[in-house]
């Protein structure tokens, strides 16, 4: 049998500084948070300010939704950061400098405290921490998460924990809750790097072991039923549990609209033939997506579709968002695609990076398209 000890690495690996006129290498001197003199305050500001950058970090896409976020009933509980991920679970993220034992037992403690809660209260709490209205909070998340609601939300928890050391107790604690209850921890070794006046944040992975992680078989979540590729359209739109967007993708697919499905239903319309928008088959309606921008296009899709539609600037700008529930909605958005066909206005390009995200990659028989269309839809 391994040795425990042997899976857990002692040390950061070292970083060196290139240096490609005399082609050399230089260590660049690490240390911990506390080595520095720097607070537990001090890192979380940093990731709250900066949380895109440090989720990719530790190799994570999540969506943050508070820090020092009150958890407990009696009001002194507080997670240090508080995030989603798109399977919908919340993710207890807990910061320490230097090591403590009690560190992963305060996390499973607050993981339990926030596993009651509905999607009420995490919109609220989201609400809460960026100021943003409900409609704009809902959207987001809607396009953040993998789910067929946001009703879904919270079926799992997660525990993300940082510090300059582990206790060996708290890895083996990790190590257990993991493989025998399902209950994923992540732990991540935090040191600073300093070149000068520049100074660096690395994070390494010390549980679960790298090596684990990237040859392991993907473990399923409970609360979240396994779901294959649909056998046909018709059953691929039985998602859709909105009867008139329902009959929207049944009657687009039987006029000869681009579609392709997998789990769920989608729709393809095409400008001078690039695919300009895919209209997603989800739970309450449709999700529209527009690659690409135009002047002026929110407030187009406002006015053809009305502010139910929330459309929204994602992918940092680059694109659109917008949702349809009802058939006048799809209506306003056939019109404007007419329009958009005479006006033929300026776009400017996404890329290829934005693309839709679609969890629907199966393609063979599923596929009813071609890349090389004409004009239009």
């Amino acid at each position: 049998m391994q040795d425990l000890a042997s899976l857990f690495p002692k040390s950061t690996p070292t970083m060196l500084k290139v240096d490609r006129e005399h082609q050399t290498l230089q260590q660049i001197e690490q240390s911990g948070i506390v080595d520095q003199g720097l607070l537990e305050q001090e890192l979380e500001a940093w990731i709250a300010n900066s949380p895109e950058a440090f989720f990719r970090e530790l190799g994570e896409r999540l969506f943050l939704i508070g820090k020092q976020v009150y958890v407990g009933e009696l009001g002194s509980d507080r997670v240090d950061l508080l995030a989603l991920d798109p399977d919908g679970s919340l993710v207890v993220i807990e910061l320490k400098r230097g090591d403590h034992k009690l560190q992963l037992l305060q996390a499973v403690a607050y993981a339990g405290m926030v596993s009651d809660w509905d999607t009420e209260r995490i919109l609220s709490q989201i609400r809460q921490f960026t100021g943003k209205s409900a409609e704009d909070v809902q959207g987001e998340i809607e396009t953040f998460v993998d789910l067929e609601s946001i009703e879904e939300l919270n079926h799992n928890q997660r525990i993300v924990l940082i510090a300059d050391e582990f206790d060996y107790e708290v890895l083996v604690g990790a190590k257990w809750l993991r493989e025998k209850h399902d209950v994923e921890v992540r732990c991540f070794k935090s040191s600073l790097a300093q070149d000068g006046e520049g100074l660096y944040l690395v994070c390494t992975c010390v549980y679960p072991p790298q090596g684990i992680t990237l040859h392991a078989k993907p473990r399923s979540r409970q609360g979240r039923s396994a779901q294959s590729r649909a056998a046909s359209w018709e059953q691929a739109c039985e998602v859709i549990a909105n009867a008139e967007i329902r009959e929207v993708f049944m009657t687009e697919a039987i006029s000869g609209v681009e579609k392709r499905f997998g789990r769920r239903p989608s729709l393809f319309y095409r400008m001078r033939g690039k695919r300009r928008y895919t209209i997603g088959g989800r739970q309450k309606g449709g999700y529209i997506w527009q690659t690409g921008r135009f002047e002026g296009d929110a407030e187009f899709w406002t006015a053809k579709m009305g502010a139910e539609a929330m459309p929204q600037p994602v992918k940092r700008g680059t694109c659109l968002r917008m949702f349809v529930r009802t058939r006048a909605q799809f209506d306003g958005f056939l019109s404007g695609i007419e329009e958009l066909q005479r006006l033929d206005p300026f776009w400017i390009e996404a890329g290829d990076e934005a693309e839709p995200e679609d969890d629907d990659s199966d393609q063979g028989d599923g596929l009813d398209s071609s890349e090389e269309g004409s004009d239009g839809i």
